[in-house]
């Protein structure tokens, strides 16, 4: 596991697969982490398919750093996310997140939409308000 700084904030993360394959970036729901089971499980899968898969802790989960930054906390995770696809200079990347991490992935594409070349969701949760 490496870190990356992120605007004064430590982002850890892992890439696995070859390094010039495409990019599926994942991010999990709740307050999971890197280590939550099935998620390096899909990264792995995804690689035997061909692609690079970056795995991350979310700032406020896991190994990564506390960061109260930004209107909401998926807001501040999603800017996480952009920032370290560029740091690493990566993408355009497929941006791909499950429950909580998937409004994560929705914020992170539509605000840098040259970092997304596709958006995949399952589990959107948070109803109306935690959608807006």
């Amino acid at each position: 596991m490496e870190k990356a700084n992120i605007d004064g904030v430590g982002i850890a993360y892992e890439l696995l697969g070859d390094r010039r394959a495409p990019l599926i970036a994942l991010t999990p729901g709740g307050r999971f982490t890197m280590d939550v089971p099935g998620y390096r499980e899909m990264a792995e899968e995804f690689v035997r398919q061909g692609y690079q898969a970056l795995i991350y802790d979310r700032p406020n989960c896991g190994y990564s750093d506390t960061c109260l930054l930004g209107e909401c906390e998926s807001e501040n995770q999603a800017e996480a996310l952009a920032g370290l696809i560029k740091t690493l200079g990566l993408g355009p990347a497929v941006i791909a997140g499950g429950s909580g991490g998937s409004r994560v992935s929705m914020l992170a594409a539509s605000r840098y939409p040259d970092l997304c070349s596709h958006l995949v969701l399952w589990w959107i949760s948070g109803d109306p308000i935690g959608l807006m």
